[in-house]
């Protein structure tokens, strides 16, 4: 995948694998930069003493071209501008740039690609494996209440650390709303934060909103440098990926449909019957992905850095395959832009996540206290960082769910980005400040017969109808309005759903866990934190136990 490793003051070499390419940029005789990764997947431009280096996809929203953005950038770059960048920037991606004396390196607007760094050792990448190697790990490295963080997370929202400390002590993980900047001269770095000021007064009328929807995904998905090209949007059963492939289908003239499959995943297989049918109605080719687990399981682990649960495996042909495509479109964080908020206060929210994830963890309450203010502590930069025009916790809890989402995806999006592009409409600033909008009468309610995220609805409806009136997967409703005549269907999806939630319940009941010993407390679950304890366990030299229970 292309990671870049940025060291100062070193004559030490890189470490590379027999499958992995490498090629070093030269930028200052105090700077030593690697980039890991075929040369289709990162672009660098040098004019005299400056450069910029690009890992990943981006293009300005106004330019034509990820070269043309790319020169723009370099040619007029100021600190000032990166707040304007992030907001206006499209795609998954880790800039860094090289000015005067300066260094300078920041993400996409949500972070779906890392900066990591360490302050001690003078290196920064985008890879948590790359840099723990260049530290020459040890146990003395970890820190175990960071073990116990990232699996509580689950319970929050996805697994993953909260603020910018990692399990290992000399490493920090970059906030979306921050950048670094490497002064040369004296080789010390300063985390900057970012300040958005957004107006998110709500705005009732639906097909309004729909329509901005619309020309936001076209706006986002319409890279003229593609339009020729072989393109891909990936589908599932959901509405998130079938909106945004209705959208770029109408663009692209040589476009497939994609999706993965496992028959170990119940989930992937009735997403497949649902995509087929999409597809079908929209007289698109679908390209089906089959998972293997004696070729891919192993393959996860390594591409994702075993900071992935295992239960996402089943997408590995899908990524690799992205290679096929000169880009790739998905639906990710659609979900977290438009589902409905069920808590009305921020301590309510983190009362509740913790409750779950108390049955699933044990440990001294200590943990618990420190970890509700670190919560705590999280949604105040939220709060710091988005000066919203109406203030209210539930858009807070959008924000940080959405923020949470994207550094959990973040190890699959530079996956992705091994041998090919990837563009995340959802991921964008415009589309984040358009669902702030959404008032909670329009987020709906999955457990009514209308169902929920309306706003979606109705732009699936407005775009192509006869792709919307398919019943999606998970949320057994038609990306259509509810209607006399959209009636049966709706009832229809209405009683599939109540018998998949009794299904889950039944198959819960009969499911075996792994209890995993950690010290001072243990893990149940149903093995989806193999590959993280795993890795701890190797990098660490950590000694664990996992059991059936």
């Amino acid at each position: 995948m292309a990671n870049v490793l940025l060291q100062l003051n070193t004559t030490s070499t890189h470490e590379t694998h027999a499958d992995e390419e490498s090629t070093i940029i030269n930028l200052d005789s105090r700077a030593k930069c690697c980039v890991y990764g075929k040369q289709e997947t990162f672009t660098q431009l040098v004019k005299g003493d400056d450069a910029i280096i690009l890992i990943g996809y981006t293009c300005h929203i106004e330019c034509e071209s990820k070269l043309q953005t790319l020169t723009t950038i370099l040619d007029s770059f100021d600190e000032s501008q990166i707040v304007d960048l992030k907001m206006n920037l499209v795609g998954q991606f880790v800039i860094l740039i090289k000015k005067n004396n300066h260094i300078y390196l920041f993400t996409d607007f949500i972070s779906s690609r890392n900066i990591f760094y360490s302050i001690t050792s003078h290196a920064v990448s985008s890879s948590f494996t790359k840099l723990e190697t260049f530290l020459q790990t040890t146990v003395n490295d970890l820190d175990e209440n960071k073990i116990f963080e990232f699996l509580s997370m689950r319970y929050v929202i996805f697994p993953g650390w909260l603020g910018q400390s990692t399990k290992h002590k000399r490493i920090k993980w970059l906030l979306p709303y921050e950048y670094l900047t490497i002064n040369l001269a004296d080789s010390s770095f300063r985390v900057t934060p970012v300040v958005y000021s957004i107006d998110n007064n709500k705005e009732s009328d639906c097909a309004r909103l729909a329509i901005d929807l619309i020309a936001i995904l076209k706006f986002i998905t319409r890279r003229k440098e593609f339009k020729d090209s072989l393109v891909a949007a990936s589908l599932t059963g959901g509405r998130d990926t079938r909106l945004v492939a209705a959208v770029a289908a109408d663009y692209y003239s040589n476009i497939k449909f994609r999706i993965a499959v496992s028959s170990r995943n119940a989930n992937s297989v009735k997403d497949l019957k649902v995509a087929r049918r999409v597809a079908k109605a929209r007289g698109i080719p679908l390209d089906v992905y089959y998972f293997q687990t004696d070729r891919d399981e192993e393959r996860f682990y390594k591409i994702t850095e075993g900071l992935t649960p295992a239960y996402n495996h089943s997408i590995t042909p899908l990524i690799e395959s992205s290679q096929a495509y000169a880009l790739g479109f998905g639906g990710a964080f659609g979900s977290q832009l438009f589902w409905p908020i069920k808590w009305t206060s921020i301590p309510e929210f983190i009362e509740a996540k913790l409750d779950v994830a108390r049955k699933y963890l044990f440990i001294e309450n200590g943990f618990w206290d420190e970890l509700y203010s670190s919560l705590l502590a999280q949604f105040q930069k939220v709060k710091d960082t988005f000066r919203l025009s109406d203030t209210n916790d539930m858009d807070y809890i959008r924000l940080f769910q959405l923020l949470q989402t994207a550094r959990y995806s973040s190890f699959i999006m530079s996956a992705y980005n091994r041998a090919g592009y990837q563009l995340e409409p959802y991921g964008s600033y415009a589309a984040m400040e358009l669902a702030l909008r959404v008032p909670p009468v329009l987020w709906g309610n999955h457990k009514k017969l209308c169902g929920d995220c309306k706003v979606q609805t109705m732009a699936m409806a407005i775009l192509n109808p006869d792709m919307g009136k398919i019943i999606t997967y998970a949320s057994f409703r038609p990306m259509v309005p509810l209607s006399v005549t959209t009636y049966p269907r709706f009832m229809i999806g209405y009683v599939k759903h109540h018998v998949q939630w009794l299904s889950k319940k039944m198959q819960k009941m009969h499911q075996r866990s792994i209890r995993t010993n950690l010290t001072n407390g243990y893990h149940i679950s149903d093995g989806w934190d193999n590959m993280f304890i795993n890795r701890t366990m190797l990098t660490y030299g950590l000694s664990l136990r996992s059991e059936q229970m």
